[in-house]
C-alpha cells in the first residue's frame, strides 16, 4: 500500500509506483476491476506514471500505424494452408519438448534479474516484449529493403523530374542537339523513326528505317502518329518527352492517374505513369496513356497511347532504343539541310558514334546523307500528305521543284494553328534533305514585307469602286420562286445567292487541285513513278473528281426548281480515258467548262450595278454545260477507280 492507500500487486516498485508490467496490463484492460481502479486512482495523482503510460501507448500506436500503412499493403496474403500454422507449430514444440520462443525469452531476461530486484516478468509482459522486439526487427528489415528501392512519386513529380533531367543534359552541352531513335509499333506493323532536335537553332530532322512490307507504309505510320500527337496538343517533334506528355495531361479536365514501380523488358527498374481521362473523349483523342521513365535517372523510355477511332481503338507504342544529347559541332553539317539556324555549325568530322547507319531498305532517309534530287515518288508523297491535311483546297500552298531538284513546299496560312497542322502533316518527310518546307502565317509574311519595305519603300495607291444599287441579276427569278415559299423574301434571296456562290467556289477548288496535279509531272517523270506512287497520284485525282461531281450535282439540284423546272436529269455519256495524255486533256477540259459555269453563277448571284440585269443562268446552254461537267467528272472518277 502506498502513501495514498492504494494496493498494488507483487510487482510494485520500491518507490510506490506501478511496475511497467502493471501499466501495460492496465493499458490493455487485462487487470481485474479492483486492480484497474487502484491504478486509475494512482494515475490521477501521479504525473510520472501518466507520462510513462502515454509513452507506452504512443509506441504501440506507432507500430500499429506502421503495420496498417506500410507493412500490410506490401505483404501478400499467405496461402490458405498457412491458416493453422501457429497451431501446428505449437503442437510440434510440445511433441519435441522444446522451449517456446516465449519461454526462451523469459530465460534470457532472467539473466538480468539480479540487477533488477523489483522487475517481475509476467507471461503477458514477456509476450509484449517479444512482440516489440519482433516488430522492431521487421521495421529495421523493411526500412533496409525500402532504402534500396525508388519511392513512388506523384504524376506531377515524375514528369517534373524527367523534364529537369533532360534540361540538365541540355544545359551541360554546347549547342545541344537531342537525338532519339524510336521504335513505333501499331498493330502488327513497326517502324524505326530517328529524330534530331537542334535546341538553339530550332531545327528538326527525322529519318525512317522501314520495317514494313512497303516503304510508303512506314511513312504512313509516322504521319498518322504525328497527327494523333498534334490533335492531342502533344509535340510531334518530341514524341517521347515529359514536356509533350505534360502538355496533353494539362488539357484533361478530369483524369485518374497512378504511378507504379515496373520493370522494363531489359530488366531495368522503371516508374510508370498511367493516365486515363474520366470524361468522354472524341474520335482521334487519347483515351488512355502510359509513360515510363528509368528509375535510376528519370529518363523517358516508353510511351503507349490508346486512341479512340471509328472502329474502336488504335494503339501506338513508342520505345526508345537510343538517346543522347550531343553538341552540334559533332554532327555532319548536312544533317539539317538548308534550314537556317540561330547558331552557326562547325565544319567538323562527325563523331564515330553518330555516323550514318547503313540501310538496305528502300526509302530509308539517313542523317548526314544528302539526296541530289527528290524522286518523283517522294514528290507524290508530299502531295498526298498535303491532300490528307486539306491543304490543297484554296489555301496558298504550293509544291515546286528547286534548281537542285529538291521538292519545296511554300505557303501562307491564316493562323499559327493551321501552320502547325500543315507542318505536322509533313512530319514524315520533314527530315528528308530533298524536301524543303517554308510555311508561314499571314502575320509573319506581313512582318517580312514591312522589313523589306523599310529598306526599299514603295508607294501604293488604292482605288475604291462604288457599286450603284444593291441588286443581283437573278433577283427577279428568285423573288418569284420564294414569293410563295418564304415570309422573308429578301432574306431568302440573299441566302440562296450566297450559298450558290460559296458552293460553286468550293467545287472549283477540287478542280484547281486536279489541274495542279496533272501539271505537276512531266511525261518522263510520270513514267518514272513506281506502281505504288502512281496509284497514290491517281487516287488523289480520283478523290477530287468525285468531290467535284458531288458538289456539282448538289448545285444543279438546287438551281433546277428555280430556273429549270422541266429540264431532264439525264447525264450525257462520259468519255473513255485510255492514256495519261488523254487524262491530262480531259482534266483541262473539265476545268475550263467548270470555270465558265462558275463565272455564270457568280455573275448571276453577285451584287452589281442597276443596269446589269442580264444573266445566262436560266439558258439551256448553261444547263447542258452543268450536266456535261458532271458527267465528265464522273467518268474520270470511275475510270481512275478501275
Amino acid at each position: 500500500m502506498d502513501r495514498n492507500g492504494h494496493n498494488f500487486r507483487l510487482t510494485e516498485q520500491e518507490n510506490g509506483h506501478p511496475s511497467e508490467d502493471d501499466l501495460l496490463l492496465y493499458s490493455d484492460r487485462e487487470l481485474n476491476r479492483e486492480e484497474g481502479v487502484s491504478i486509475q486512482s494512482h494515475l490521477g495523482a501521479c504525473w510520472s506514471c501518466r507520462a510513462r503510460i502515454e509513452k507506452y501507448e504512443e509506441t504501440i500506436r506507432s507500430f500499429v500505424d506502421y503495420r496498417e500503412t506500410v507493412q500490410r499493403p506490401m505483404d501478400e496474403a499467405p496461402p490458405s494452408g498457412w491458416r493453422k500454422f501457429n497451431d501446428r507449430l505449437e503442437a510440434l514444440v510440445i511433441e519435441r519438448g522444446q522451449q517456446s520462443a516465449l519461454t526462451r525469452m523469459r530465460g534470457w531476461l532472467g539473466i538480468f534479474r539480479p540487477s533488477l530486484p523489483n522487475f517481475s516478468l509476467s507471461s503477458q509482459f514477456a509476450g509484449r516484449v517479444a512482440a516489440i522486439i519482433a516488430i522492431t526487427a521487421v521495421v529495421i528489415g523493411l526500412v533496409f529493403i525500402r532504402s534500396n528501392h525508388i519511392p513512388v512519386v506523384s504524376a506531377s513529380e515524375l514528369l517534373q523530374h524527367a523534364s529537369d533531367a533532360q534540361s540538365a543534359s541540355v544545359r551541360a552541352t554546347t549547342q545541344p542537339v537531342i537525338h532519339q531513335r524510336l521504335r513505333i509499333r501499331t498493330g502488327s506493323q513497326s517502324v524505326t523513326w530517328e529524330v534530331w532536335n537542334d535546341v538553339q537553332g530550332a531545327r528538326f530532322h527525322s529519318s525512317l528505317a522501314n520495317q514494313t512490307s512497303t516503304p510508303s507504309l512506314s511513312a504512313d505510320i509516322v504521319n498518322v502518329l504525328a497527327r494523333v500527337l498534334q490533335a492531342n496538343q502533344m509535340d510531334p517533334q518530341r514524341p517521347l518527352s515529359a514536356s509533350s506528355y505534360q502538355t496533353w495531361r494539362e488539357t484533361l479536365a478530369q483524369k485518374q492517374e497512378e504511378v507504379v514501380k515496373t520493370r522494363l523488358s531489359n530488366g531495368v527498374d522503371a516508374l510508370t505513369l498511367h493516365t486515363v481521362p474520366t470524361t468522354t473523349v472524341n474520335e482521334g483523342q487519347i483515351q488512355e496513356a502510359v509513360f515510363s521513365v528509368r528509375a535510376s535517372d528519370w529518363h523517358p523510355v516508353e510511351q503507349k497511347l490508346t486512341v479512340k477511332s471509328t472502329n474502336g481503338t488504335e494503339v501506338y507504342e513508342l520505345l526508345e532504343t537510343e538517346s543522347e544529347v550531343v553538341s552540334l559541332n559533332q554532327l555532319s553539317p548536312a544533317i539539317f539541310g538548308n534550314a537556317p539556324a540561330v547558331v552557326a555549325k562547325a565544319e567538323t568530322k562527325p563523331s564515330p558514334s553518330l555516323s550514318p547507319k547503313a540501310s538496305t531498305e528502300p526509302g530509308a532517309l539517313l542523317p548526314g546523307v544528302v539526296a541530289s534530287a527528290a524522286t518523283a515518288d517522294l514528290e507524290v508523297e508530299v502531295l498526298r500528305l498535303l491532300h490528307d491535311a486539306g491543304a490543297d483546297l484554296g489555301e496558298q500552298i504550293n509544291v515546286n521543284r528547286t534548281s537542285n531538284g529538291a521538292v519545296r513546299v511554300t505557303g501562307i496560312v491564316e493562323t499559327d494553328q493551321r501552320k502547325k497542322e500543315i507542318v505536322a502533316a509533313l512530319i514524315s518527310v520533314a527530315g528528308n534533305p530533298a524536301v524543303e518546307i517554308d510555311v508561314e502565317t499571314v502575320a509573319e509574311a506581313v512582318s517580312k514585307q514591312k522589313q523589306k519595305s523599310s529598306t526599299s519603300p514603295r508607294a501604293f495607291t488604292s482605288e475604291g469602286v462604288e457599286i450603284q444599287g444593291r441588286n443581283i441579276p437573278a433577283e427577279p427569278q428568285l423573288r418569284a420562286y420564294f414569293e410563295q415559299r418564304s415570309s422573308d423574301i429578301d432574306g431568302a434571296v440573299r441566302q440562296f445567292a450566297a450559298d450558290m456562290v460559296a458552293q460553286s467556289r468550293q467545287a472549283m477548288q477540287h478542280l484547281g487541285a486536279m489541274k495542279r496535279l496533272v501539271n505537276q509531272f512531266s511525261d518522263d517523270r510520270l513514267e518514272a513513278l513506281t506502281p505504288d506512287a502512281r496509284s497514290k497520284l491517281l487516287g488523289l485525282l480520283r478523290d477530287h473528281a468525285h468531290a467535284y461531281q458531288e458538289q456539282s450535282a448538289l448545285l444543279r439540284r438546287k438551281l433546277k426548281p428555280v430556273f429549270f423546272a422541266g429540264a431532264s436529269e439525264d447525264l450525257p455519256r462520259g468519255p473513255v480515258i485510255s492514256s495519261d495524255e488523254e487524262l491530262k486533256r480531259f482534266v483541262q477540259e473539265l476545268f475550263a467548262l467548270a470555270a465558265a459555269n462558275d463565272q455564270v453563277i457568280r455573275s448571276a448571284f453577285t451584287v452589281t450595278s442597276e443596269t446589269a440585269r442580264f444573266t445566262a443562268i436560266n439558258s439551256p446552254q448553261f444547263w447542258q454545260s452543268m450536266t456535261k461537267t458532271e458527267a465528265l467528272a464522273a467518268a474520270i472518277s470511275r475510270q481512275l477507280r478501275s
